[in-house]
């Protein structure tokens, strides 16, 4: 019996032994390339924040209105441009602008399409970009990106455009006489609107305006209302929706529901930035936007701060305020 014990555990042993043993491989970690964070295409200047997220974004060379053509182009370098061995302002790209040494020639950059191929940090607030012509691989250069100064971005990012163009373009809105352009751009006749008046504007396209009377070219929707096309500047009427400021503009439905709601006398007033007492809260916002702050008191009012401006409400309501407008 006890060798038989021996046998059946011995057996029981070997078996185990015996036994495969897989192998799984494991993959080496990936050598990932430095990720790049998606570009906001609700904006086009992005200022200091994710700035290396322009990399492969398509910029548009802004053209520029008449008189000021002739000074071209400022801050697009040679390809090889390198900060450390800087040669001087007249270090810049292509021919020089008719009336200045340290510009780029007009014709050499408006209108075309740049790839921005990689983008290095010169300093905190300053970096450059390789650029590369879409539609000509040979045809490169270097853009010296001031993140501060929105002013001396000469582009429009494609991306963005197309945001604009996908949102806001075959949609109507009501619109703030103050804020169109108040000459038809078909005709050049005078558009007779009052503030008063809550005019259906159809927004028929997004495009560059050339506007002379304000020195530049800015990006534009046309708003059409029967035989009358004017504009209004797409950014500031992007800007509108897409952040909590005053409100000078309502898509139709959006407008349909809030008169339903508060009351056409009430809305005139959030269409031209007034408010009285009794306004809700939120109409308070919609005509004079977002406040500086908002302090609150003992007797349960919130006071709205703009500027020396003061606003307070009660229960939902304006109740009172003390302006310098």
């Amino acid at each position: 019996m006890k060798k038989t014990a021996f046998f059946i555990i011995t057996l029981f042993t070997i078996t185990n032994i015996n036994a495969q043993i897989g192998i799984t491989s494991v993959a080496a970690p990936q050598q990932n390339a430095t990720l790049v964070p998606a570009f906001d295409s609700t904006k086009n200047f992005i200022g200091t924040l994710n700035v290396q997220s322009y990399k492969g974004q398509i910029l548009f060379v802004l053209p520029k209105v008449p008189s000021k053509i002739k000074w071209g182009y400022e801050n697009f370098k040679p390809i090889d441009y390198n900060p450390a061995s800087y040669r001087g302002p007249r270090d810049h790209y292509g021919e020089d602008a008719e009336a200045s040494r340290f510009n780029t020639k007009y014709e050499a950059l408006a209108g075309k399409y740049f790839r921005v191929d990689s983008i290095s940090e010169k300093t905190y607030t300053e970096y450059v970009f390789y650029l590369t012509n879409t539609k000509d691989e040979t045809d490169r250069c270097c853009f010296i990106y001031g993140a501060l100064y929105e002013h001396s971005f000469p582009f429009v990012v494609l991306s963005h455009f197309n945001y604009l163009k996908d949102r806001y373009v075959g949609k109507q809105y009501i619109i703030q006489s103050s804020n169109i352009h108040r000459t038809d751009i078909i005709t050049g006749d005078s558009i007779k609107v009052n503030d008063d008046s809550q005019i259906l504007w159809t927004v028929s396209e997004l495009t560059i305006i050339e506007n002379e009377g304000i020195m530049k070219m800015e990006l534009a929707f046309i708003a059409k209302n029967g035989n009358m096309t004017t504009y209004v500047d797409a950014e500031k009427f992007a800007n509108v929706f897409d952040n909590n400021n005053s409100r000078f503009a309502f898509e139709k439905t959006e407008w349909d529901n809030l008169v339903k709601k508060y009351g056409l006398s009430m809305m005139k007033l959030v269409l031209n930035e007034k408010i009285k007492v009794g306004m809700p809260e939120k109409l308070l916002i919609y005509s004079w936007g977002k406040p500086e702050r908002i302090n609150s008191s003992s007797d349960g009012r919130k006071q709205y701060v703009y500027d020396n401006d003061y606003v307070y409400v009660k229960d939902g309501k304006v109740v009172s305020w003390q302006s310098s407008k």
